[in-house]
């Protein structure tokens, strides 16, 4: 995820889902479970809600250039 392997919210999601991956420091709370029908949908329509596409192409709130 970090590293960019996954790609889209639904890969993270199913990720998640599937338990992560074995490691010998992940925590014992992290285990695999399932989705309730629309679930996974629901959550990726209120994480994407919270996009504002326009703030990112706004110039006014772009890089503030060398302001040191």
């Amino acid at each position: 995820m970090l590293d960019g392997h996954l790609a889209t919210l639904e890969e993270v999601l199913g990720h998640f889902a599937s338990g992560g991956l074995a490691r010998p420091n992940r925590s014992v709370r992290i285990s695999v479970f399932s989705w309730k029908p629309g679930g996974q949908d629901a959550l990726i329509r209120s994480l994407k809600s919270l996009t504002d596409p326009e703030f990112f192409s706004n110039p006014a709130f772009g890089n503030p250039g060398n302001v040191f």
